[in-house]
């Protein structure tokens, strides 16, 4: 299979989870089989949640935050974490009834990140002492572009986590899902091992670990030291657990998490980098075979439905490519087509460049379109044609380029230095993705 197949796959694949989990995001399975029976396609938000109904196949903003980085390495060769937060803050503008401009599905997280923004601080002064899994949820891309070569995936991942977060947790676990879609996107479909692509996460995930004490430890939550191998800890508690059905693995992650970080779960699929992205890091190992079955396992477990699916679907979709996706599921993925394009950028495919949208303003109009159908099904009013024009002015400052050096000679943002952690055994591989990769943006 060609590997631009699969790169379609993998962002397309990120989408579909991300939309067929929407409506469920918060819901346990049983009350997803009780409102809901069992999921098989993108559906309206159910009774009780009717208050955040959603267009069926509309993506969120996993998929937007994806979409995001895609577009960043493009245009900058690597996850430069000043280009990215640009971008999410372009994505916040809008009418300042939307609360968040196009973003759409959002936490709290995200929101006081995006706020610490729009009050002038730098990338890395919005990330907050979350272990969360925003940054798990979007690192799709950097599997796709850095596959191949350990330690640019590691360093790209790491770098865009930190726009959001600096808990460990959360930037060990994000580099561990984009390290899982680069192997997904260079191992035959028919040839993954499930359990030795477990050890080898495990023995990336610990490096990693490391690493980030070692090159980012200014940049961590001073709270956070002891915090720095829970999430290998965590997911190393599969081992040999990943044959097992979801019935008895699903409990056993959420009370190794509750154990291992002493943070109590709602739901073992919660958004939290010791459950979610473990569960969803279990979905795939569990059902290698297809991309519908983990995925659907993942809408059907619920928790935070969406961003687990969307991990799942990223890593499918890598290893199984796009013709392994439903057709209907294609089909019916709203705004597929602007999707499809990042990917081809991303494979160096042709395309069609008058075809390509500015994504803030093509995001803006499905959340505004959401926002219409979901106050007309509440019953709410409409937004005026004064509201729709009153628009939040969002200064983006310009990128002004000040290397620094820390007391060791490092770069402030974790650059390269000497070669140092990179690759498998510390260098370049020869002929990794990082050698055929565009350096320069796309003509748009």
């Amino acid at each position: 299979m060609r590997p631009k197949d699969r790169i379609y796959g993998s962002l397309v694949g990120l989408a579909v989870g991300d939309a067929l989990g929407r409506p469920l995001e918060g819901m346990t399975a049983e009350e997803i089989k009780t409102y809901c029976g069992a999921v098989d396609h993108y559906i309206e938000t159910p009774r009780p949640r009717k208050d955040k109904w959603s267009i069926p196949g509309l993506h969120s903003d996993d998929t937007q935050q994806a979409l995001a980085l895609a577009e960043t390495i493009l245009e900058t060769g690597r996850a430069d974490p000043d280009v990215l937060g640009r971008k999410f803050l372009a994505l916040a503008g809008g009418p300042k009834a939307l609360p968040l401009g196009a973003h759409r599905g959002f936490g709290r997280s995200f929101h006081f990140t995006v706020s610490s923004w729009k009050n002038g601080c730098r990338w890395n002064g919005g990330g907050r002492n979350s272990a969360g899994i925003g940054a798990a949820m979007r690192v799709g891309p950097v599997g796709l572009a850095f596959g191949g070569d350990d330690g640019f995936v590691r360093e790209n991942a790491v770098l865009q986590a930190l726009v959001t977060h600096n808990d460990p947790r959360g930037l060990a676990s994000a580099a561990t899902v984009a390290y899982l879609v680069g192997r997904a996107l260079w191992t035959p479909a028919g040839g993954l091992d499930a359990n030795k692509l477990l050890a080898d996460a495990l023995g990336f995930a610990g490096r990693t670990e490391g690493w980030i004490q070692d090159v980012h430890h200014r940049h961590l939550a001073p709270e956070s030291a002891d915090m720095a191998r829970q999430f290998s800890k965590a997911l190393g508690e599969l081992t040999g657990h990943i044959e097992n059905p979801p019935s008895t693995v699903l409990p056993m992650i959420q009370s190794n998490c509750e154990a291992i970080s002493g943070y109590a779960l709602k739901h073992p699929c919660q958004g939290f980098a010791l459950g979610g992205v473990v569960a969803a890091i279990y979905f795939f190992l569990h059902d290698p075979g297809s991309f519908e079955g983990p995925v659907l396992e993942a809408v059907r477990s619920g928790g935070d439905a969406d961003s687990v699916a969307a991990i799942v679907g990223s890593i499918a979709g890598a290893l199984h490519g796009y013709g392994r996706i439903p057709e209907p599921w294609k089909r019916d993925l709203v705004g597929r087509e602007q999707i499809e394009l990042r990917a081809a950028a991303l494979a160096r495919e042709s395309f069609d460049r008058d075809a390509w949208r500015d994504l803030p303003v093509v995001e803006l109009e499905w959340t505004l379109m959401e926002e219409a159908r979901r106050r007309e099904g509440l019953g709410i009013p409409a937004l005026t044609e004064a509201e729709l024009a009153d628009l939040e002015e969002i200064v983006i400052r310009p990128i002004v380029r000040e290397p620094r050096e820390d007391d060791e000679g490092r770069r402030s943002y974790g650059d390269r230095r000497d070669g140092a952690h990179r690759g498998r055994e510390g260098g370049r591989r020869e002929g990794s993705r990082w050698d055929r990769f565009p350096t320069q943006p796309p003509t748009v």
